[in-house]
This record gives structure tokens, C-alpha cells and sequence, in this order.
């Protein structure tokens, strides 16, 4: 039996107007968000629903109950179907299902009321029943303790629930192993091997007859105890391994350890970490061994005491453990972008806002071998778009290094904003767009920005100004209308939901930065990128400032100083990423900030970044994509200050 679905209305942020709805997979299920966004409420939905094994005291209060606007809720429900039944549990719990589509289904609804007394508290009742409209019967007897799920707790203490003692965890775990049943009795006949009650009373007979014990033993009973005791009521002191107990004593004397390989002369105290995945994979044994209940694991973040190496064996172990058909079913929550980018995009369901949105197949944009293509390259950089408020998605170091720093000279900061900006490589950009486009237009509330290049070059790059070897092939006047038409399609084919493109107007993101009004402070990047030897800084900014001066000086138009300036990175004498670098360090610094900057901008680019840090609410927050800023200016082709013409010229000038 595995759970299928789960629906909640009137539950903590799930409100009854926009209630949760989710639907499961067998094996793995992860669900990724940040936080806030409603996770432990649905692992907490699914505990109440269908309770917990072990020491975990659940109990409804008035705070589980949601809050508006027009104050608290006085009733909350929450829905389970289970499915996927085997013949033992159809034959066992028969009374409690119903037929559905030719299958057997077990509906579990929990419906609770809060009510106010007279002295002003509140009080609250709740029943769980089956039936397709809460009309079956009560959940209770074999039924309530088969459903009941293992629950591990964040920040759990793995070392005290694996020692020793009266109710410890591992003892529970032992108790309820199948195969720990024969250990309660004596040996079978023949060649058999002992009984862990026949090692207990085998070692309790030899403590019996130690020298020592023994002594101890008589002083005890001969020289305190019977001076206790009443003639009527004799007594006498033992000292023992307590073999006469009860195999579940035994089993709350053992502990699980970790040792090394070879072992070590003492005892060496481990770490959190590795103790918590110790006591995980004793959980997931019990799971796989237990044949008379439902195997249900709830795990909230389990990357709390693991270091990335060890987040990644974890989520490999899981997907190894939980591929037959009698594994367990494992719903996690987690804010690691390393667990969510090690395990397949099927099993990963993002919430966000007190909303899911599952992204296996069918439930969103994502195209067959777009699974495989995002198994490969999604990792931990790329995975924390799950839990972002924004997106940005760029083709390259050079974006993924300066926009930021643009963004926050203009006044929005991505990282206060929440939003993570993913350098994809040149490769799948619209695959990882995808991720945010849902079926029946239930996309996930967070706004994407795809920044591309046009990549066409500007007539002048074909001139004698570029080697030849780097002239482009076709240029500006080489492209028909609807080439050109046909090209920024390819580029906004999966545009749509929250995702929007944004285009450069013209080459590269550094040649138009250049182009749009940037160009000395590109240009003085160009070269401390290449950073001329026997040059000071100073003296490499002064050569920068003199050299773009002389181009303005000379009527050069603005198309012809962007060539130029971009022409030393076409060559690849100069590395985009040291650029841009050496770019974002000029901004930070004492660059142009706020309206200043953004008049000399693309205006592509001020409106992705616009976009991103605004909230989705229905309406575009920007104007189109590659509408320019209603105050965007001219190109920038005044002289620059503070050139200083008595440095000369550097001998490998871009």
C-alpha cells in the first residue's frame, strides 16, 4: 500500500480557497523549497493523517488551524488515498476500501473542528474516517497501526535514538524485525545456532560462578541485606546479567556503533553526521523488512548534519534502495540544491508559496530528453533555482560575474531579492526554463529570466578594422527581415508562463554594453584584464581613458568604438570572464549607479534584472522584454574626465 494523493484545506498555510493538493510516486519523493513555503506542513498533514510510530505525541491545536484576513478557521481537512494494495491487505482491510476505476483505494480523511469556551481558550475535536466522502468507517484497530509512518525529525539526535536504554529507538527497530522473533525463546533442536536469550543465560551462568561476583554477592547479602530483610520475608541479592528477562530487555541493552575498518584499540566518539546516516539506514532496514505494515518514511531535512559528499552517497544510496517493487515509499524535504540535484527530476516537487508543483513527467513543459539532459548537468550550482523568488538564466561566466554587480549599482540587489542567477554554459537554456512551466497554465510563481545574444554583428566588424581571420561571415545588412524574425523565434520558442527572454539588441552582452553607453568603463576593463606588465593600475586606466578619447576625438561613431573595444575578446587575446571581472570590480568601486547607470545600459538587460526582483501577481511588472527604460538615453559619447595623455602608449595595446 502506498500513498497516492493527499489533499489539506483550513491546515496551517494551506488555506481552503487554494488548498494543497499533491500527488506521490512510489520510492522517492523530495520536496525542495525554501523556507516557509509549507513543506513541514505537508509532512506534518501526512503524520496526523496517517500517525507515527515510536515516541512522537501528535496533537491538533488551535494553531494548526489556518489564518486570513478574515481571522481563524474553525475547521480543517485533510484527505490521504492510499493504492497500490497487495492480496494480504485487500483481504485484511476489505471493510475500510472502496472500488476505483476497477482498483481497490483506502480514502483516510481527517476533519477537524476548533471551538471557543467560555473562558476564552479553545478547544478542538477531530475523527479520522474512510470512505470516499468521509462516510466509511472509523480508522482504528490493525487498520490505525498499519498505516502508522516512521517519522525522523530535523535535527534529530541519531546518537541517543541508537544507545542504549528503556525505550530506545533501536530497540524498537530490533522488536520489529520479523526475523528478532526466535531470538525470544531457546534454540531449536540439532545443530542450531543460539538464541540471543541462550548466549544471555549461557553468559549469565558463567558471571554466576565468577570468583569475584560471588564474594561481592556474600558481603551484600551477609554483612547489609540480611540485616534488612524480615524472617517472614527472605531475601536474597543476585548479581547478573538478567537472563531471566524479557528478549525486549535485551534488545534495550544493545547499541549500534560505528567502528573502523581495521578497528582501533579504544572507542573513538563519532561525529553527528555520521551517525545520522547510520541511524537512517537502520530506519530504511526496518522499512524493507517489515511484511505487516505500510512502509511510509518521512524525513525532513535530511542534509542538516551531512557534508555535500556524503548529501550526495545519501541520495544515491535512496534511489539504489528504493528501485524494486517492495521498497518503501520516502517523502523528504530538504533546502539542499546538492540532494535535489543528485536524485531524478521525476521524484522532485517544488513548494512554493504554500503551493507544489511536481515536475515529473506530464506535469510540466519538460520534454522527454530533457530528463536525461538535466540528470546530467543539473548540479548544485545549477539546483538552487528550486528555491529561489527569481531566475536568471545566462549563457556564460561573463554574465554570471557582472550582472550581479549591475544590478545591485542599480538598486536591486538579486541576493536581498532572493533571486539566483544560473550560468547554464551555452548549453540547455530553455531546458531549465522549462522546469518552470506547468500544465494547464499552473506554472510556478517565480519570474525567469532567459538572457541571450543575438549574435548578429554590426556591419562594421566586416570592415578592415577586424582581421580577417575574425571577420564575422554575414553581418547586420547580410540578414533578410525574416531571417532575422526567424532567428529571435528560435531564441524565444519556450518562452511563456512566468518565463520571459530577453535578447541582446544587437552582438554580445559586451559588445552592446559598450555600444549602449558603457564603453569607457568597458574599455578600461579590457585592460586591466589583459594588465600590461610594468604597468600600475592607475597608469593602465590613464592608457585606457587616452586611447578612447583619441577615438572620440576623432568623430569615431559609437558603433565603430563598441568594435573595437569587443574586437580584443573576438580574438580571444583577452578573456571575457577576466573582463567582465575587472568590469563588475569598476562598478563596485566608484562607477556609475541607480538612473545614471541605467541610462547607459541595455535596456534588455535593466528589464530582465527588473523583472526577476519583482513578485508575480498577475501582471507584467516590466515592459517588454526588449522595450528600452522610458528614460533611456543615447549612447554615451562624451569625452571622459581625468585622462591623463603623459603616459604614452602601451606596446600591446587590445
Amino acid at each position: 500500500m502506498k500513498l497516492e494523493w493527499i489533499s489539506a484545506s483550513g491546515f496551517r498555510c494551506f488555506d481552503s480557497s487554494s488548498p494543497l493538493e499533491v500527488a506521490f510516486r512510489s520510492g522517492l519523493n523530495v520536496i525542495a523549497g525554501e523556507n516557509d513555503a509549507g513543506k513541514t506542513a505537508l509532512i506534518d498533514a501526512i503524520r496526523f493523517t496517517l500517525g507515527t510510530r515510536g515516541d512522537n505525541y501528535l496533537r491538533l491545536t488551535e494553531d494548526d488551524f489556518h489564518v486570513s484576513q478574515e481571522g481563524r478557521s474553525s475547521e480543517l481537512k485533510i484527505h490521504c488515498t492510499l493504492g497500490s494494495l497487495t492480496d494480504e491487505e485487500m483481504a485484511a482491510f476489505l471493510e475500510w476500501c472502496v472500488i476505483e476505476d476497477g482498483a481497490l483505494r483506502l480514502h483516510v480523511h481527517l476533519t477537524a473542528h476548533l471551538k471557543a469556551t467560555p473562558a476564552g481558550r479553545y478547544r478542538v475535536s477531530w475523527e479520522r474516517r474512510t470512505g470516499t466522502e468521509e462516510s466509511g468507517l472509523k480508522v482504528d484497530g490493525e487498520l490505525r497501526e498499519y498505516l502508522l509512518s516512521t517519522y525522523l525529525r530535523p535535527l534529530r539526535d541519531a546518537e541517543r535514538e541508537l544507545s542504549p536504554g528503556r525505550r530506545s529507538r533501536l530497540a524498537q527497530i530490533l522488536s520489529a524485525m520479523p526475523e528478532m522473533t526466535k531470538e525470544g525463546g531457546a534454540r531449536e533442536a540439532g545443530d542450531a545456532p543460539p538464541t540471543l536469550m541462550d548466549i544471555i543465560k549461557d553468559a549469565d551462568d558463567q558471571v554466576a560462578q565468577n570468583t569475584t561476583v560471588k564474594g561481592i554477592e556474600k558481603r551484600v547479602n551477609e554483612d547489609y541485606f540480611s540485616k534488612l530483610s524480615f524472617d517472614t520475608d527472605k531475601l536474597k541479592a543476585v548479581l547478573s546479567l538478567g537472563a531471566e528477562t524479557s528478549l525486549q530487555q535485551i534488545l534495550e541493552r544493545l547499541e549500534l556503533v560505528l567502528r573502523s575498518d581495521p578497528p582501533l584499540p579504544e572507542r573513538v566518539r563519532r561525529g553527528l553526521g555520521m551517525n545520522n546516516a547510520l541511524f537512517m539506514a537502520a530506519e530504511l532496514l526496518l522499512l524493507q523488512s517489515e511484511t505487516d505494515r505500510m512502509g511510509t518514511l518521512l524525513i525532513e531535512e535530511p542534509e542538516a548534519h551531512l557534508h555535500p559528499q556524503l548529501q550526495a552517497r545519501f541520495m544515491q544510496m535512496l534511489e539504489e534502495q528504493l528501485s524494486g517493487d517492495n521498497a518503501p515509499q520516502v517523502i523528504l524535504t530538504t533546502h539542499s540544491p546538492l540532494l535535489s540535484a543528485g536524485v531524478d527530476l521525476n521524484s522532485v516537487i517544488i513548494c512554493q508559496g504554500a503551493q507544489i508543483y511536481p515536475l515529473a513527467k506530464g506535469c510540466t513543459a519538460l520534454e522527454p530528453d530533457d530528463y536525461a539532459f538535466l540528470r546530467r548537468f543539473l548540479d548544485a550550482t545549477k539546483a538552487n533555482l528550486f528555491f529561489a523568488r527569481g531566475v536568471l538564466l545566462v549563457e556564460g561566466d561573463a554574465e554570471n560575474l557582472l550582472i550581479p554587480s549591475i544590478a545591485k549599482a542599480l538598486g536591486h540587489d538579486l541576493t536581498a531579492r532572493g533571486v539566483s542567477i544560473v550560468n547554464v554554459g551555452h548549453t540547455g537554456l530553455f531546458r531549465y526554463a522549462r522546469v518552470f512551466q506547468g500544465v494547464e497554465g499552473k506554472h510556478v510563481p517565480v519570474p525567469v529570466a532567459c538572457i541571450g545574444d543575438r549574435d548578429i554583428p554590426t556591419d562594421i566588424a566586416k570592415t578592415d578594422m577586424y582581421p580577417k581571420r575574425h571577420r564575422p561571415k554575414k553581418t547586420e545588412a547580410d540578414y533578410s527581415a525574416d531571417e532575422k524574425a526567424e532567428r529571435e523565434n528560435a531564441i524565444r520558442k519556450s518562452e511563456g508562463g512566468h518565463v520571459k527572454v530577453f535578447i541582446s539588441p544587437q552582438w554580445t552582452l559586451e559588445h552592446d554594453l559598450a555600444l549602449s553607453g558603457l564603453a569607457v568603463e568597458l574599455h578600461r576593463a579590457v585592460w586591466l584584464a589583459r594588465a600590461p606588465a610594468g604597468k600600475t593600475h592607475d597608469q593602465i586606466i590613464s592608457v585606457a581613458n587616452a586611447e578612447i578619447a583619441e577615438w572620440q576625438a576623432a568623430r569615431d561613431s559609437a558603433e565603430k568604438i563598441a568594435a573595437r573595444i569587443y574586437l580584443p575578446m573576438r580574438k580571444g587575446t583577452v578573456s571575457k570572464a577576466k573582463v567582465a571581472e575587472q568590469l563588475a570590480w569598476l562598478l563596485d568601486r566608484d562607477g556609475p549607479s541607480g538612473k545614471d547607470l541605467e541610462t547607459k545600459l541595455p535596456g534588455y538587460l535593466v528589464n530582465a534584472i527588473k523583472y526577476v526582483t519583482s513578485s508575480i501577481d498577475g501582471e507584467d511588472p516590466v515592459p517588454d522584454a526588449d522595450t528600452a527604460p522610458d528614460d533611456a538615453a543615447e549612447p554615451d559619447t562624451t569625452e571622459p574626465t581625468g585622462v591623463d595623455d603623459g603616459v604614452g602608449d602601451v606596446d600591446d595595446a587590445p
